[in-house]
């Protein structure tokens, strides 16, 4: 296999919107959890970003230790109204979206909820967090709010930023590097200043981006039966691949290699600078 070029990318569109005067944040008001016993302790402050799948490039591996023994069920509390997506946890806090339109954020020892906040529609990939804050999307659901990647104070649930995005809605989870903010919304993948939301660069795909892996100033995604290697900051597309059908996995970058999944019912894996099988 091989890779193909594509023309290069659009201009950035103007799609920040700035962030309104009243937050959207609602009162949290939780019940008191089903608690089973209490946690013991809480692990310090993590020494970076917390992303799905562990980081930006998405290896799914965690330096952490896990459970010594059987799994024990320390607390439960219930939220939402539907599937949830996974957590992320950063300095004692777990955030997570559901397809009721809200972003929660739980205290992980207590098992109560800090705070929740409504998006309008459904949030339905997992957050990112750094910096304070949480970054999140919404999707086109059972609402008929408008879409954005939302910027979120990490404390308070209050809103930062919010960046409009095309066509449905943003349909990937966030990657945090280098200060920004990197996502697809519809056929895009936009980068976006962390402090302000301010669009930095943005690149068209062919179909419906994917959330994307980035390591080594590359970032890399699916669209339909590609995958994608472009240079942060340039907007250039180093390569493409093209499996035999739809890529449906997140890509994982380790080693030299990107590692994904088809509906054609292989895992692929490519050099990370040539895109070559």
């Amino acid at each position: 296999a091989g890779a193909d070029a594509v023309d290069g990318a659009p201009p950035v569109p103007d799609a920040v919107d700035a962030a309104p005067a009243v937050s959207d944040v609602e009162d949290a008001v939780p019940q008191l959890p089903d608690v089973v016993e209490a946690v013991p302790s809480v692990p310090g402050a993590a020494s970076g970003p917390a992303m799905y799948r562990g980081g930006a490039a998405r290896t799914g591996v965690s330096e952490a230790s896990g459970p010594a023994g059987p799994p024990v069920e320390l607390w439960k509390l219930k939220v939402g109204d539907g599937p949830c997506t996974p957590p992320v946890v950063l300095d004692g806090v777990a955030c997570f979206g559901s397809v009721d339109g809200h972003l929660y954020a739980v205290d992980v020892a207590a098992g109560a909820l800090k705070w929740k906040f409504f998006a309008e529609d459904w949030v339905d990939q997992a957050p990112a967090m750094a910096g304070g804050m949480v970054f999140f999307g919404n999707v086109v659901g059972d609402g008929s709010g408008d879409r954005h990647l939302f910027a979120l104070d990490a404390v308070t649930g209050s809103e930062k930023w919010r960046f409009k995005s095309l066509y449905y809605g943003v349909n990937s989870s966030p990657a945090v590097v280098d200060g920004e903010v990197c996502f697809g919304a519809g056929k895009h993948v936009y980068s976006a200043d962390l402090q302000t939301g301010e669009a930095k660069w943005s690149f068209e795909a062919s179909d419906s981006a994917g959330t994307p892996a980035v390591s080594g100033g590359t970032a890399f995604f699916a669209h339909a039966n590609r995958l994608t290697a472009v240079n942060l900051g340039a907007e250039a597309e180093k390569w493409t691949f093209r499996a035999g059908a739809n890529i449906t996995t997140c890509p994982a970058v380790s080693d030299g290699l990107v590692v994904f999944g088809s509906d054609d019912f292989n895992i692929y894996a490519v050099d990370v600078q040539t895109g070559v099988e």
